[in-house]
């Protein structure tokens, strides 16, 4: 007996909450579009589980795949091509690209050039290609989710108004701030957790060191003055994504431990501070900038 729309949006859900902490909305939504095979677009920064969660519905519902889009990704990348298989006679064969399963993700899409954006056109309208004047059919209930990065990133194009109009739905995945972040760090961080041991025994396995409140608290105070940045107009200067804080935590977590710490140090995560976010935000680690954010930090833990 097939499975029932509800008893699908439930396995999904259990799913995706060991990676993802989705609003009841945003998970309605998502499947709403994939049930009525209307093409999504997911927008935000990086890290903040765009790709994660195309990446579930692909798993659980099996035939799918992905393409990662560069500057140099081709239309035959996506499409597929004419290959040849014998010489004598010569004879030439079709080999499928990735279109052709029934679901298709396109991580980061606008990081593709517009001849390559362009050749997703007929697959998403039609549900069919055509290659060298041969039509090939696609999946009756295609299904294509994207990722597009904000405009303001480098090597990104803008997507034209003809393609956009192919997605029947766009969803926004902003950095997350306050009662969300929080949220997210707990769901992230609720066990410590050990990595699997090492098969060599020169390098011991590293127990996760607690999370507590107090540093979430800390967090949400760093967020929030990246974002007073951005409201000010300072050049690249945005919230950061979970994944972004969840590998200065980690991160601290071992520097803590190696300095013989049995907890999370302050001085460890102070020190880690500008190493972990100054590529992130396009800033050198010894800017004013920067000083200000360890600075905040300072009177952030000084509170703990």
């Amino acid at each position: 007996m097939p499975l029932s729309i509800q008893g699908f949006r439930n396995d999904f859900s259990t799913r995706i909450e060991s990676e993802l902490l989705l609003t009841p909305d945003t998970l309605d939504l998502f499947l709403a579009a994939y049930w009525s095979s209307q093409h999504l677009l997911l927008e935000g920064p990086p890290g903040t589980g765009k790709t994660s969660l195309a990446r579930c519905l692909g798993q659980l519902i099996g035939n799918w795949s992905r393409v990662q889009m560069t500057s140099d990704t081709t239309p035959a990348d996506i499409l597929g091509c004419q290959v040849l298989v014998s010489d004598q006679p010569i004879k030439m064969e079709f080999r499928k690209g990735p279109i052709f399963k029934k679901i298709v993700m396109v991580d980061e899409i606008n990081r593709a050039l517009p001849r390559t954006q362009s050749s997703l056109l007929q697959a998403m309208e039609e549900r069919g290609v055509e290659i060298d004047g041969e039509h090939h059919a696609l999946p009756h209930d295609f299904f294509l989710i994207a990722t597009q990065n904000p405009f303001d990133h480098d090597g990104t194009y803008l997507l034209p108004m003809s393609q956009l109009d192919r997605f029947g739905m766009s969803l926004s995945f902003p950095a997350p701030r306050g009662e969300q972040l929080e949220s997210i760090l707990t769901h992230t961080f609720k066990e410590a957790k050990a990595t699997p041991e090492s098969d060599s025994p020169a390098l011991p396995s590293h127990q996760h060191l607690p999370v507590n409140k107090d540093w979430h608290r800390v967090i949400l105070g760093l967020q929030e003055k990246l974002h007073d940045y951005e409201q000010e107009g300072v050049s690249g200067l945005h919230p950061q994504s979970v994944r972004a804080w969840k590998a200065w935590l980690e991160l601290g977590s071992c520097l803590s431990q190696i300095r013989n710490k049995e907890h999370l140090s302050t001085s460890a995560l102070r020190d880690l501070l500008p190493r972990t976010f100054s590529h992130r935000l396009g800033i050198q680690h010894d800017s004013e900038i920067m000083k200000e954010l360890v600075d905040h930090f300072n009177g952030l833990t000084s509170k703990k």
